[in-house]
């Protein structure tokens, strides 16, 4: 049996492929790459994000594909129009962005200083995860990279599901990046044959979000006993606003998104609630009263275990991203018109069945 080839990421660069011409190279991974392409077809522009199907894990490539498929109707999830495939590769055809992510926003561009900018985000980005446990997929990867902008800023949207799941309770620990993992879902470490909630574990991770629009610093790097500030937090009496600059009444909120007991910890429709209702977020007079510090937000370490590992895609160039697709020509994966070869059924039993080629996202 023939072993599919690897690709390089410029394999592609100045090519077509069927009506798509591969414009640029803008994000690489372990797992694949991502493209900006132009669709001949629509005469439109859209990023392709290709699985890699030489790491041997096509069960974790189809998985993808198909919660991406099952949540991707909603306004601030990233669309789905279609896919197809080529030389043992998935390639899925999206939406594009010009104004990148959610972390370039908060550490680069400086955004999110008025608190209506806060709510406004993070409500969105509540309501994209509501949305996909709703649909009874958990994502496992929440964090501001996964999160693409509009050029306001404002309108968010929530992608990259390489890490998504149906289980509501998993034994995969160290699934995600480290500085979001609830500490449930570090380490299996005194667990064994444990399970965690994953519901919990994107809550979790959804309050260490909000540290970051509202504070651009992570509240400790590791939510484990190991880590100074989170000791100090979990053990010793610390309150957040001892050293974020946030308000009391956000401390408060915190605490019931960082409740150690997953099954205690605060409701997504209650947390958007009291985030919506609550009067300031910032205490621009912080003065710190411990002798602690919040991390910076450099680019998040990836947390792997041997059963799961994030595929996690490191930005080459913002500049190159496009503006969003609005040519309305892949409105559904069910219902929409297709370019020649592009694949809008949603089973996946059916990927690469007549598309597979021995040659060379």
């Amino acid at each position: 049996m023939t072993s599919a080839p690897v690709l390089a990421p410029e394999d592609l660069l100045d090519q077509w492929i069927d009506t798509f011409y591969f414009v640029s190279v803008v994000g690489v991974g372990a797992y694949g790459y991502v493209y900006q392409v132009w669709d001949e077809f629509t005469r439109s522009q859209y990023a392709i994000k290709v699985l890699l199907g030489n790491n041997g894990d096509l069960e974790l490539q189809k998985r993808e594909l198909q919660l991406h498929t099952l949540v991707s109707r909603h306004r601030n999830i990233v669309p789905l129009h279609g896919y197809f495939c080529r030389f043992s590769c998935y390639f899925l055809v999206m939406d594009f962005f010009t104004a990148g992510d959610l972390f370039n926003a908060i550490t680069v561009d400086d955004r999110y200083k008025q608190e209506y900018e806060v709510k406004t985000v993070f409500s969105q980005i509540l309501d994209a995860v509501e949305h996909c446990h709703h649909n009874g997929v958990y994502h496992r990867d929440l964090k501001p990279e996964n999160i693409l902008i509009s050029e306001s800023g404002l309108d968010i949207y929530l992608g990259d599901f390489g890490l998504a799941t149906q289980e509501s309770e998993a034994s995969e620990y160290g699934c995600g990046s480290t500085f979001y993992m609830s500490p449930e879902a570090l380490s299996s470490k005194c667990r064994q044959g444990s399970r965690y909630s994953t519901a919990a574990n994107d809550i979790w991770s959804l309050g260490v979000i909000l540290v970051n629009i509202v504070c651009a610093r992570n509240p400790w790097k590791l939510a484990s006993l190991e880590d100074d500030t989170y000791l100090a937090y979990r053990l010793k009496g610390a309150r957040l606003e001892d050293y974020l600059e946030i308000s009391e009444e956000l401390g408060d909120i915190l605490d019931q998104v960082f409740e150690l007991d997953p099954k205690k910890r605060i409701s997504i429709q209650e947390l958007k609630s009291k985030i919506m209702s609550c009067e300031c977020l910032r205490n621009h007079l912080h003065i710190p009263t411990l002798p602690l510090r919040a991390m910076d937000m450099p680019s998040t370490p990836v947390a792997s275990s041997p059963g799961c590992q994030s595929p996690e895609f490191s930005v080459v160039s913002l500049n190159t991203i496009m503006s969003n697709c609005s040519s309305g020509i892949f409105t559904t994966l069910q219902t929409a018109p297709t370019s020649p070869d592009l694949r809008t059924d949603v089973s996946t039993n059916l990927i690469c069945s007549n598309k597979i080629h021995s040659s060379v996202f």
